[in-house]
């Protein structure tokens, strides 16, 4: 079947190129057809308002030269003459006078003035701006000055609808201002019988399927439909008296409609060669469809036994690096046991020695004073020689059952006083017992050396977050921690300087430090890592440098 699939489109693919090229021919010869026709509309239509705009000026100039003081519209028509005998499209005049504008000789019912006198009130500011930008441009132009009909130039409007009809305005005035005495006269022009003109003689919509739009050159819709780039192959200028519009066109049934019955046949070509070729490709090679479904199966079978054994020896490198580490633990912990174990002896001669001399030699004085010296130093290795003792037994811990939320709600109310005044403590936990196999002190051991550590890495303050909730077999606690089993999460945010990913694979080593020696011993975090084996639970760390650490610890349910 992927044979038969395969040829077919193979053929459909050289089949291609010539449906291509036929409806490029077509599109091309077509589209060039209509360019041509609104092109042609635009030249003759835009030599139309022109001679419009010439009898305008003609209006204005005699208005300008003494015409009748008031318009009426006895006095217009007389001015006009035959104007609308020769003229296509006229709809009316209309006159503005002492910022007074009145309709004169309009071919509409009186119940459409109203439409029609809004429509032009809401132009009237745009034409006289337009007026005196155009007045400007002509004498900046003119290297002389102006006479006649020059100083009387005759802007357009933008379309607008009344009453179901699109009307343009064509608008001209006296060079006198309207407060002086002057006259503004404008035509009113059925913008409906030009866009009549793109279409066929007795048919209801445009020659072949042809409709327009106006925009103007700012890009604003004048009228129509939104254009869409594809959808308006054909786009020519309108000169139109004082602007220029841009007048977009498309055939509704031209050249798309023209081309479909081709598309369809080459289509239908295309298609019934690409159907017989997949037959008999599919006859011929129906006995291999087995082979490839049996190959599949293999292929199948081989990728899930290479991902299993990639698990497995994710997980074998993952037990020999506890191995390994378990056994540098040892090593190291017996060492330090011993040497411990011998240094504890030894101190506590030195402490009761140091006590009995206490008592003979009263402070102050500077033998007292040294005494004392002695004795601080004294019972400072002893917590480092318990340290160390604490960090060499690898006994199974006793049988002890507690609940986390309250020894870590007990335990922090204890260990704030150890921190910096400005680090703040969030504790979010839930109202429930969470019981976990562990030994009360040894839990707040590991709670103070977590805290420490993340007090100390916020050198100017912060905020350390605790949270714990209940996880369930299989869910992830962190990154790469996956609950073996009903466990108890417990994680420990803090907002410091965050560790590398050096600093990480070593972190858990005993007596690495990156405070140095005379801030910290290095067990910390080795110790806590020895009490999560022994009760069973892991640990997991995450660090962003200069953005914190998190803590993970999840103890097996002891519920």
């Amino acid at each position: 079947m992927r044979d038969a699939g395969a040829v077919g489109l193979l053929v459909a693919l050289l089949w291609a190129p010539f449906i291509l090229a036929n409806l490029w021919v077509t599109h091309d010869s077509q589209l060039q057809e209509f360019n041509s026709q609104l092109q042609s509309y635009a030249v003759v239509h835009s030599r139309l308002l022109h001679q419009h705009a010439v009898v305008l000026q003609r209006v204005v100039q005699e208005l300008g030269e003494g015409g009748p003081r008031v318009l009426t519209s006895d006095s217009v028509t007389e001015l006009l003459g035959d104007w609308r005998s020769f003229h296509r499209g006229s709809l009316g005049t209309f006159v503005m006078e002492d910022s007074q504008l009145r309709l004169t000789s309009v071919k509409m019912g009186s119940s459409q003035w109203d439409v029609m006198l809004t429509g032009l009130q809401q132009q009237m500011g745009d034409l006289q701006r337009k007026m005196k930008i155009r007045r400007t441009e002509l004498q900046e132009k003119s290297q002389q000055t102006l006479s006649g009909i020059a100083r009387n130039p005759v802007v357009s409007g933008f379309p607008f609808e009344s009453s179901g009809r699109w009307v343009m305005v064509l608008y001209g005035e006296t060079e006198r201002p309207l407060q002086d005495g002057g006259a503004a006269f404008g035509l009113l022009l059925d913008l409906d019988v030009y866009l009549n003109d793109l279409r066929l003689p007795g048919d209801k919509v445009p020659a072949g399927g042809m409709r327009v739009s106006l925009y103007s050159l700012d890009n604003q819709l004048l009228l129509g439909q939104p254009v869409l780039a594809a959808e308006y192959p054909c786009v020519c200028n309108l000169a139109v008296p004082g602007d220029v519009w841009r007048l977009y066109g498309v055939p509704r049934n031209g050249w798309a409609g023209w081309t479909a019955g081709l598309i369809l046949v080459n289509m239908v070509l295309g298609l019934a060669m690409a159907v017989a070729a997949a037959v008999v490709t599919l006859l011929y090679s129906q006995h291999r469809v087995e082979i490839a479904a049996e190959l599949a199966r293999a292929n199948a079978g081989l990728s899930e036994a290479l991902e299993q054994r990639m698990r497995s020896e994710e997980a074998r490198d993952r037990a020999l690096a506890e191995l390994a580490r378990s056994r540098q633990l040892e090593s190291v912990g017996r060492l330090a046991g011993g040497v411990a174990h011998e240094f504890n002896n030894l101190l506590q001669v030195i402490l009761g020695h140091a006590d009995l001399l206490l008592n003979e030699v009263r402070p102050p004085g500077p033998v007292a004073d040294g005494l004392q010296q002695i004795d601080r130093a004294g019972r400072r290795a002893a917590e480092l020689t318990k340290q160390l003792l604490q960090f060499a037994r690898r006994e199974p811990q006793e049988e002890a059952v507690v609940d986390l939320v309250a020894v870590v709600s007990a335990g922090l109310r204890l260990m704030k006083p150890a921190l910096k005044k400005s680090t703040q403590i969030v504790w979010n936990a839930p109202d429930v017992q969470l019981l976990v196999p562990m030994d009360g002190l040894h839990l707040d051991q590991i709670l103070l050396n977590l805290l420490l550590n993340a007090d100390l890495a916020m050198a100017t303050g912060g905020t350390i977050e605790l949270r714990i909730w209940e996880a369930g077999a299989g869910q992830s606690a962190a990154e790469g921690v996956i609950c073996e089993g009903r466990s108890v999460v417990l994680t420990v945010t803090d907002q410091g300087c965050g560790m590398s990913e050096e600093t990480l694979s070593r972190v858990f080593d005993p007596f690495f430090s990156t405070r140095g020696p005379a801030a910290g011993t290095g067990l910390g975090l080795s110790l806590v890592y020895g009490l999560m084996r022994q009760c069973g639970g892991q640990i997991h760390l995450s660090s962003v440098v200069d953005r914190g650490t998190t803590v993970t610890l999840v103890f097996p349910s002891a519920a």
